[in-house]
């Protein structure tokens, strides 16, 4: 989704939620489903020409276009139940994204830093490309008041520095 700011520039919103890497049979058709609907985010912002519109084209994000994949990916680089590890995979190879830093947030007994659900995986992200500055990042995890947190998820947030259009 292409999302125009105030200072003119033009960010792609790229969201995902893919299919857990769960609740499977011995075929794992989920947690191939969940490498692949990742796989893809790679290929896009790597403007891999199998990608093609409707109209024909090849496509995917430009070079010269700022992006942020964001989301509930459901796949955690260094735990979990994921398939050839797709995030992991993104994570080290696609030279268009803006790894540092990554958010953490308020320590949490038996939670790792940069986990970012209740059940102790990083399963949420917010990616940008490299040509967006991340000010600062984090998970937030503070619970409101009394009573549980209202989701299984922790919101993932990042500030970050758009250059104005030239």
């Amino acid at each position: 989704v292409p999302v125009k700011l105030p200072n003119g520039a033009i960010v792609h919103a790229l969201c995902a939620h893919p299919t857990p890497p769960a609740f499977d049979g011995e075929e794992k058709r989920n947690a191939r489903r969940n490498h692949d609907e990742i796989r893809f985010w790679a290929d896009y912002v790597d403007r891999k020409l199998w990608i093609v519109d409707d109209q024909g084209a090849t496509c995917g994000v430009r070079w010269d276009r700022p992006f942020v994949i964001l989301g509930d990916l459901n796949a955690d680089p260094d735990e979990g139940s994921s398939f050839k590890d797709p995030i992991g995979t993104i994570l080290a190879s696609v030279d268009r994204i803006n790894l540092t830093p990554v958010p953490t947030g308020t320590p949490i007994d038996g939670l790792d830093d940069d986990d970012t659900a209740s059940w102790g995986l990083r399963v949420d992200y917010v990616l940008p490309s490299t040509d967006l500055q991340v000010r600062r990042s984090g998970v937030w995890r503070d619970v409101p008041g009394q009573g549980p947190f209202p989701s299984d998820h922790f919101p993932v947030w990042m500030d970050l520095l758009v250059p104005d259009p030239g």
